[in-house]
């Protein structure tokens, strides 16, 4: 590494063109990703996402090589670094808010616009990463509700902008400045190795798994400039981009950041970097204009997309691209170019942060969606396929007189047939307890943490006197298996110890249901496995599509809603991959799995013709859902019973 920075300061055409190209690529990443709920063919730009990772690298460098000059020059202020940051990248977020709040004050539903005032707030304040990192990952299935999601990589940057200048200042006065190459090796070291180690969804958002790609574009810029002939350059430079362009259409999103997935495309990336292609092939003219404008064009493109998705728009995806660009033109050109911002947009960016915490504290309600019902409790408790049927462990005998030979038992999972068996006329019995799974030796409540022990055993005791009564021949057990096995942060042992290790719980839990199933050997057990979860992408169309507000009405009323989604499977999965370890382990248990249901070929069915619900919260079946799977239950169950 050389110790001294390189004079020259001219605009560099490769950089912007490698903009150009990271944007475009994350643009149709998402824009494709979105498709595919609608065409499950669609599987193109699966590495789009490589685009973030590259400026990230862009980033790094550029930062690094304002930073280094300074310091050799002893002009380099923290200050005025920070003031140029801000009047970079703050104006055209604070616009793109702005517009963001005033479209989900018009159309999103309550719990989804309260969302979205936090969202604002989050990437105001540059702190957006740190919150998604708690929720679910990036590539999760509900990330259609999070508008402003894609503001993580901007909160990651400008805290490498706040600590990075830091350190390298304090290093070159307590070293040396000869040093400085050094210690941003060290630092990447540092960085590269922890990412490798933390897989995690969380160290997808965080700096300290990220800074390794910004200090990688240091490290460029550090490096003696090479002196190849023109010849050997252009096809080191076509070599370069055809990884970077091969690792976008190879890689696969992942459940959790692996950094071995993207490190061609970003070393690819820092190769082009030292390259200096005086007369690039990214030089051309259109790959110019996009490279800058390709900051407005990520900040826009992400929640047009989200909000187009949920309002079954996408299939106008041409003029939602041309939508895209002439937004991108217009802030490119009237907010971006101009950098002479004062104490007055500081104060217009506080006051937003103050209109989006006003809009938390309100519950996301506005005039617009203050009746709309969908996605709302009240929502859940009118149409939920268990509504009035008792819980906390009461017997609960069906409306159809006659003896019954079925048994229904669980948690809300299992109380929402209840309904759909009622309209069948089919006389049953059921037992059930919301959040509770009690198999002998496995026991959990992570909800209800105000009953007493006898009420804990009611739900156990009850089940257990009607299985104890010959005429039941027929059992199904279901439960929100990931309730209990996966999340477990909020379990709650007063009355039953129940083991802390995931692993542990699931042994037991397994050897609860076999030995529930070994008591009774003359009937008939059959565990349902987890549903899919609905991703809620339609929900706001329907709101609008049957709006009784008039402007709504007028312009939403002839919407044709998405009736289907692309759920992510790897909850239900895990559990399948768990709970089918018991196929076979007793002739009188049967596993069902419900999604077949509902899914196929990776996409799933989640509003009826009629425009209702197949879910009532996104987890619970709703009245229409439960009549689907529960009907494909009974058709298993009898399947199984004639052979």
């Amino acid at each position: 590494m050389r110790s001294t920075p390189p004079l020259y300061h001219k605009f560099r055409k490769d950089v912007n063109g490698l903009r150009a190209i990271a944007v475009l690529a994350v643009l149709l990443f998402h824009l494709c990703a979105y498709l595919k709920a609608t065409f499950p063919s669609v599987a193109l730009f699966s590495g789009g996402y490589i685009g973030v990772d590259i400026f990230f690298v862009i980033s790094g460098f550029l930062m690094t090589a304002i930073i280094v000059r300074g310091l050799h020059a002893g002009t380099f202020s923290v200050w005025d670094f920070w003031k140029r940051r801000a009047a970079r990248i703050c104006p055209a977020l604070m616009v793109l808010v702005v517009v963001v709040l005033a479209v989900g004050f018009l159309i999103q539903l309550p719990y989804v616009y309260r969302e979205t005032n936090r969202e604002s707030m989050r990437a105001l304040l540059f702190i957006s990463n740190f919150w998604f990192a708690r929720d679910q990952g990036y590539f999760a299935e509900a990330v259609v509700n999070k508008t402003l999601l894609h503001t993580w990589s901007l909160s990651v940057e400008w805290q490498f902008y706040l600590i990075y200048p830091l350190l390298l200042l304090a290093w070159g006065k307590l070293c040396s400045l000869r040093t400085i190459p050094h210690f941003i090796g060290a630092l990447f070291l540092a960085s590269f190795i922890t990412s490798l180690v933390l897989t995690s969804d969380q160290s997808y958002f965080m700096l300290h798994t990220r800074a390794w790609e910004l200090l990688l574009g240091g490290i460029v810029f550090m490096l003696p400039a090479p002196k190849f002939k023109p010849a050997l350059t252009r096809g080191l430079e076509v070599a370069a981009l055809g990884v970077i362009l091969l690792n976008m259409a190879l890689a696969q999103p992942m459940a959790g950041w692996e950094a071995w997935q993207v490190l061609p495309g970003t070393v690819a990336c820092a190769f082009l970097l030292w390259l200096n292609v005086e007369h690039s092939i990214l030089s051309h003219a259109l790959l110019q204009y996009t490279g800058k404008i390709s900051y407005s064009m990520y900040l826009i493109h992400w929640p047009v997309i989200a909000i187009c998705s949920k309002l079954g728009l996408l299939h106008y995806f041409l003029p939602i691209l041309g939508f895209i660009l002439v937004y991108s033109i217009l802030s490119y050109h009237f907010i971006e170019t101009k950098r002479r911002w004062h104490w007055a947009t500081l104060l217009v960016y506080v006051l937003i942060i103050g209109a989006a915490q006003l809009g938390i504290r309100r519950e996301g309600i506005t005039p617009f969606n203050a009746n709309a019902p969908t996605g709302t409790q009240s929502y859940h408790e009118v149409y939920y396929g268990g509504r009035d049927v008792p819980e906390f462990g009461a017997i609960y005998r069906g409306t159809t007189p006659g003896q019954p030979e079925l048994l229904v038992i669980g948690d809300s999972y299992a109380r929402q047939f209840a309904n759909f068996l009622n309209y069948k006329q089919i006389p049953f019995v059921g037992v059930f307890s919301d959040g509770q799974m009690h198999f002998e030796g496995a026991f959990v409540d992570p909800i209800f943490k105000h009953q007493s022990e006898a009420e804990y055993q009611r739900y156990y005791d009850n089940y257990r006197a009607i299985l104890d009564q010959n005429d039941i021949r027929t059992v199904l057990l279901a439960h929100n298996w990931a309730n209990y096995l996966i999340y477990h942060k909020d379990f709650v042992n007063v009355y039953r110890p129940f083991p802390e290790e995931v692993e542990a719980r699931r042994t037991a839990t397994l050897a609860g249901i076999l030995d529930l199933v070994d008591r009774y050997p003359d009937k008939d057990f059959y565990v349902m496995g987890q549903t899919v979860a609905d991703p809620r992408t339609g929900e706001d169309c329907l709101v609008l599509k049957h709006s009784s507000h008039e402007l709504l009405k007028s312009v939403f009323g002839d919407l044709e809603c998405p009736l289907f989604a692309a759920p992510d499977f790897s909850k239900v999965n895990k559990i399948k991959e768990w709970l089918w370890q018991l196929e076979g382990q007793r002739p009188n248990l049967h596993l069902i799995d419900p999604n077949p249901a509902l899914c196929q070929g990776g996409t799933c069915r989640f509003v009826t013709d009629d425009y209702l619900l197949l879910f009532s919260d996104g987890a619970h079946l709703s009245l229409s859902g439960a009549a689907v799977i529960g009907a494909y239950l009974l058709q298993q169950i009898e399947a199984t019973s004639a052979k």
